[in-house]
């Protein structure tokens, strides 16, 4: 029914405005105040919530790019947010193209998950064995960035689903 170069031009406008919706998000988490000292992780849950629409694929390049930049704006990494973001939206790719429904909860629910492994690995790997924080790190860093990041996830959610519902071919 669609030709091979309308399903391409709508590939590339979807990866598109992905990309778009990544750098946004990027000016987006230094725009929004600070709050208990600690700013929201947008680019992680932008680049799940992409997955969850997307699949493995752009949900992997989504990934890559929001680790990168990421990694960019760390002090303390240099590709430890490149390679667990690509690798965490690879299999949140698969597991809702198999699995989840396109929705706000399953949204939460993923977000919640990439959010605590990453950040308590980041906490455990750079902070405590480099001993530059202690184990309080875990209760007023990591803690209330989880919580403010997913306060905000509705604002990264409804632009993903929009790009994501006029993008869609069906077929």
């Amino acid at each position: 029914m669609y030709t091979e170069s309308y399903r391409m031009r709508i590939a590339i406008i979807k990866i598109s405005l992905y990309i778009l919706l990544i750098f946004l998000t990027f000016a987006l988490q230094f725009l929004l105040p600070p709050v208990l000292n600690v700013r929201p992780l947008l680019l992680i849950m932008v680049c799940v919530i992409i997955s969850l629409f997307s699949g493995p694929y752009i949900g992997g390049f989504s990934g890559f790019i929001c680790g990168l930049i990421c990694d960019w704006i760390s002090v303390y990494t240099t590709t430890y947010y490149t390679m667990i973001l690509m690798l965490f939206c690879i299999a949140v790719g698969l597991v809702a193209e198999y699995s989840l429904r396109k929705t706000l909860l399953s949204a939460y629910f993923l977000a919640i998950i990439v959010l605590v492994v990453t950040q308590v690995l980041f906490v455990s790997a750079f902070l405590l064995l480099f001993r530059r924080a202690d184990s309080w790190a875990y209760i007023y860093v990591t803690t209330p960035e989880i919580l403010y990041s997913l306060a905000l996830l509705p604002i990264l959610y409804f632009p993903a689903r929009t790009i994501y519902r006029r993008t869609l071919i069906k077929r």
